[in-house]
């Protein structure tokens, strides 16, 4: 018994239609209406472009053959003919007319007009280009001769004298200018100089180490080196040096000294160098001298101040004052002025001295009075 295939209830049949005649007809004549527009486009473009092209080389064609005949004189002979410019044939012709510039000049000029003409598609085109060139009895007449006139003498003095206000006033300018960038970088270098010598300063005053112990040395202003020095002792201390951290739970300590010595290179009438003396090992084996740095140069005078919370002093002993430490320490450096030019010094001649430079840092740690107090009364 054979079964028929049944379709299930959710599925509806495909449906296929193709184009119907109305339609078929109604796109061919479509087709019939844009094909002659869209072609008729494109043979218009493709001659616009091809206008163009032939018109930019007849237009090369045409000034060639006009400046030809205007250099040979072959314009005065000449009327028409063909030129083959590669794949293409030009003809031309060229006409001559008389051209009157007016009452300017008796001789009458003549203007010859060439026309080039080529084909596109069937079609003529021309391209025109005119000139005007002079009559043949012109070209033969003896040029006319023109005076010529130099300058005089009054003209190249006075000449001479503009120029020389005007390159003296330059030469000012530029003087000036190099004048003044000359103390600019003079001026910048003392500068830099002098703001590393203050942070030094400011370094090792700021990790001054409190007096008393092994390793706690005094801050004196009195020369108590034992080894001997170039120069004059101007502050002694023990400063902390190094972080303390998780391997080092304890900075260093080194000495510092600052000290005023007799210049290597003398730049300045009266001035001496600044030196910070170094001494790394507070328990040497030996009285050694510490290590030397060059900190400033052209120096006057240095004065150091100590405020012991009232008033500012000019000298401190740690080992002798009630307070110990004072509150805090001002640095006073005067400058001395440069030596005149001619005696050894490249520094320009108004170049003034540098302003003097100072200094306050302040003193955090404290320590215990040196006083000691006397117990009274109470019988026994």
């Amino acid at each position: 018994m054979r079964s028929r295939p049944t379709s299930s209830p959710g599925c509806a049949a495909d449906s296929r239609s193709g184009f119907t005649l109305a339609e078929a007809l109604a796109a061919l004549a479509f087709l019939a209406l844009v094909l002659p527009v869209a072609v008729r486009g494109l043979q218009v473009a493709n001659r616009a472009g091809q206008v163009a092209l032939r018109q930019d080389a007849a237009a090369r064609v045409a000034d060639r053959l006009l400046s030809e005949m205007v250099a040979t004189g072959q314009w005065q002979q000449a009327s028409g003919g063909t030129l083959d410019d590669g794949q293409t044939r030009y003809d031309w012709q060229l006409r001559r007319d008389a051209w009157n510039p007016g009452p300017v000049g008796s001789v009458s000029l003549t203007q010859l007009t060439l026309t080039v003409g080529y084909t596109v598609q069937d079609q003529p085109f021309e391209v025109l280009l005119s000139t005007v060139v002079d009559p043949p009895h012109a070209m033969t007449a003896a040029p006319r001769s023109h005076p010529r006139r130099g300058f005089t003498l009054i003209e190249l003095l006075l000449a001479i004298v503009i120029f020389s206000v005007v390159l003296a006033a330059i030469n000012g300018v530029l003087y000036g200018a190099f004048r003044l960038r000359q103390k600019t970088t003079l001026r910048l270098a003392d500068a830099a100089v002098e703001q590393y010598a203050l942070d030094l300063m400011r370094a090792d005053l700021g990790a001054l180490a409190l007096p008393g112990g092994t390793f706690g040395g005094a801050l004196q202003t009195a020369n108590v080196l034992t080894v001997p020095v170039q120069g004059t002792v101007l502050l002694e201390f023990n400063a902390e040096v190094g972080v303390p951290g998780p391997l080092t739970p304890w900075a260093g300590i080194q000495r510092v000294a600052y000290l005023l010595r007799d210049a290597t290179n003398q730049t300045s009438l009266t001035g001496r160098e600044l030196v910070r003396m170094v001494q790394r090992n507070p328990l040497p084996p030996a009285e050694v001298v510490g290590e030397t740095e060059w900190l400033l140069g052209d120096v006057e005078s240095v004065e150091f101040g100590f405020f012991d919370g009232f008033s500012w002093r000019t000298a401190w002993d740690s080992a002798t004052e009630p307070t110990v430490l004072p509150r805090a320490i001002r640095v006073d450096i005067l400058r001395a002025a440069p030596l005149p030019p001619g005696e050894g010094s490249s520094r320009p001649a108004d170049l003034l001295p540098p302003p003097p430079l100072q200094l306050v840092v302040p003193v955090r740690l404290q320590a215990d009075t040196n006083q000691t107090d006397t117990a009274t009364g109470g019988n026994a």
